[in-house]
């Protein structure tokens, strides 16, 4: 599952950048990456600067309780609005979403997590029971990890007492069957808004905060860690490097762990954005070096890093320069950071291209400009990005907060985050099977 969006004001939701690498359920293993970016088939996604996403992919927890959901509407009962707020199709017809039965423009409603099995006209309510209280907390933050149309995994933190409160109660929810019952982990306590949540695989995970430190500028713990799939511990509470400095303004914006011990995570600061490296499971972070044009290390410049994107072993990373020039650049990595390769882009990729492979050979580009403006023009590649083909869009989407979500190089959602909906009413969906040269729209509905 691919997930790279580019976040402006919304809901305050989980979503990130990275890559998920297998597609295997709990009990076997699956590697996996940040909000997930590349798995063989979970789906890629692209936004137009708005609300807020879900992050993508894993494998999950072990159980303390069980909780069950409806995962059909019941006979008689009414289909409902639905706004999404974040969507992550596991294929042509299944996916996933968080969303709310009401405007959140004018309500805070409470989140709900949905499961479609037709390609997003109609979606099932299977929120975990326990969830249900946590998610309608006012500062609520959840994080969605999914593997396919069986297996999901939702992390809820109940924030109770202000967007800063301290030790808000949080819990990680894990099904194997769509939805229809859910396992829960040992309850925990965490200090900041989840960003994501990744597992490397059955037992070994990750919870990605947003936090700084506390009143008295102590460092907050930012990454828990699980090695059992049911308890979750503090990992890493030190500044990553380079992220140093009262003013840098920085943000950790996404997580990928191809293999239980090795994982990278993507920094955004006010100088810049790059990776940093770890080889122990989270604890302890290092820079990682990358092949950066020379425009990009001048003094001054500020460059963007979208990934990395995990894929069958591959990790991608595309580098763009905050600027119209030079053009963005594209690098993979087989052997976790230790030598990269470029791989070339198409000449329309745009200033700041959303790259996803979904085996190590194929692969989508969503052209992006300044803005985060969709491209009228997507390219696809089917040789690992030696050659692209261009795909003219058949429908320009311009509307903040527009998202594409693709499960498969053909097979797409374009959809608007509910933060960025306008008009009291939810926005269509629209969906692909020629990768966008045609698009047919419907609105979406809740019947269970």
């Amino acid at each position: 599952m691919t997930v790279v969006s580019l976040v402006g004001a919304g809901l305050v939701l989980a979503g990130c950048a990275s890559g998920h690498a297998g597609d295997t359920p709990p009990g076997g293993s699956s590697l996996s990456a940040a909000a997930s970016a590349g798995s063989a088939g979970t789906g890629s996604t692209a936004a137009t600067g708005s609300a807020a996403t879900g992050t993508a992919t894993g494998s999950a927890a072990t159980a303390v309780s069980t909780a069950t959901a409806p995962a059909s509407a019941a006979p008689g009962q009414r289909p409902r609005a639905l706004w999404l707020a974040s969507v992550r199709m596991t294929s042509a017809s299944s996916g996933w979403a968080l969303g709310l039965t009401q405007d959140p423009a004018k309500t805070n409603a409470a989140q709900l997590l949905a499961r479609t099995s037709d390609g997003g006209r109609t979606w099932a309510d299977v929120t975990p029971t326990a969830a249900r209280a946590m998610l309608a907390t006012k500062f609520t933050s959840a994080a969605l990890d999914v593997t396919d149309a069986a297996y999901a995994y939702l992390a809820v933190s109940a924030v109770t007492q202000g967007e800063n409160a301290a030790d808000d109660p949080t819990a990680v929810f894990a099904t194997a069957d769509g939805g229809r019952t859910w396992t829960e982990s040992a309850p925990f306590r965490v200090t900041g808004a989840l960003v994501q949540m990744t597992f490397a695989d059955a037992t070994r995970g990750w919870l990605l905060l947003d936090t700084g430190g506390d009143s008295a500028g102590h460092p907050l713990p930012w990454l828990y860690r699980t090695t059992d799939g049911r308890h979750w511990a503090p990992a890493a509470s030190a500044a990553p490097p380079g992220s140093g400095g009262t003013n840098n303004m920085c943000q950790k914006l996404g997580l990928a762990f191809p293999t239980a011990t090795t994982g990278w995570l993507h920094v955004g600061c006010r100088s810049g954005e790059f990776l940093v490296r770890s080889s122990d499971g989270g604890g302890t972070w290092r820079p990682q070096s990358l092949p950066l044009a020379a425009s990009c290390t001048a003094p001054g410049a500020r460059c963007t890093v979208f990934g990395p994107q995990l894929s069958g072993g591959t990790a991608f990373v595309t580098i763009a320069l905050m600027s119209t020039s030079p053009a963005p650049s594209l690098v993979a990595t087989s052997d976790l950071g230790q030598a990269w390769q470029p791989v070339e882009l198409p000449s329309g990729a745009g200033q700041y291209p959303q790259v996803s492979f979904f085996t190590p050979t194929d692969g989508l580009l969503v052209a992006m400009g300044s803005q985060a403006a969709l491209g009228r023009v997507f390219y696809t590649t089917d040789n690992g990005g030696t050659t692209w083909s261009p795909v003219p869009q058949g429908r320009h989407f311009t509307q903040l907060g527009a998202s594409v979500d693709f499960a498969n190089p053909r097979d797409g959602i374009e959809w608007t985050q509910a933060g960025d909906a306008q008009g009291g009413t939810p926005p269509a969906l629209y969906a692909t099977t020629d990768s966008g040269r045609t698009w047919t729209s419907f609105a979406p509905v809740l019947i269970g």
